[in-house]
Formats: C-alpha cells, structure tokens, sequence
C-alpha cells in the first residue's frame, strides 16, 4: 500500500543520494525500536489488567502496594477516561514495570502472589526470547 510506496520513494532517494546503506540501517533500527516500544505498551495494559483485575489469591499484591504509595484505598475504580492522573500513574507504573521485566529481569515491584508470579515469569521468558 502506501507504506511499501513510501518506503520504495525513500530508498530511491537515498540511493540517489548515496545514504542507501545508511538509510537501511537506520529504518531496521526505527522499527526495531517502535517494536518494543508498542511490546511495553501491551505489557503495561496487561499489567494494568491484571492488577485492577480481581485475579488474587490471597497475597497483598501490586495493587495494594501501589495503593499505598499513592495514599490510597485501593478499592476506587481507577478507570482510563479523561484526565485523570491517577489513572496515568497507574499505567507508567505498568509501563516503568513492563521495561525493567523485559530487559533486566528485575523489577522495584516484586509479585506477591501466585497470579503476579505466573504473569512475570510469562513476560520475563517472552522478553529474553
């Protein structure tokens, strides 16, 4: 579609210019980047569903945890609708935990209980293959 249009006019260009080499590269790491981008952003919504979830089996979790640093109940709806910062804290907490699971291994929020812990082992072993 336009995309493959787009990508043959800018190739053209390039190699026009002599940058083919270096246009190449630089598209591969652009979309290399972009997609790990959008993979910490689906790790941060599942995240966020799993800890505004009513999955628990007993242990405090995330939510609790969370909850308490905000100076919170934990037992309001934080619902992604206008603007509402607690909300985005919410999801930069998944997304700051999505980055740290999926390059380190390690993150500032531990899982606590059985759900959080199959959850992390999932996305950690999808973040080294």
């Amino acid at each position: 579609g336009r995309m493959q249009a787009a990508e043959v006019l800018l190739e053209r260009f390039a190699r026009a210019a002599g940058l083919s080499t270096y246009m190449k590269f630089t598209y591969g790491l652009s979309r290399l980047v972009f997609f790990i981008l959008w993979l910490n952003h689906l790790g941060a919504c599942i995240w966020w569903t799993v800890v505004t979830g009513n999955m628990n089996d007993g242990g405090s979790g995330w939510k609790s945890r969370i909850s308490e640093q905000l100076g919170t109940n934990g037992d309001e709806k934080v619902q992604l609708t206008g603007d509402n910062s607690l909300a985005f804290h919410w999801y930069l907490q998944g997304l700051y935990w999505s980055v740290t699971a999926m390059f380190s291994g390690v993150s500032s929020n531990p899982p606590t209980n059985s759900i959080e812990l199959i959850f992390s082992l999932s996305f950690v072993i999808f973040g080294i293959i």
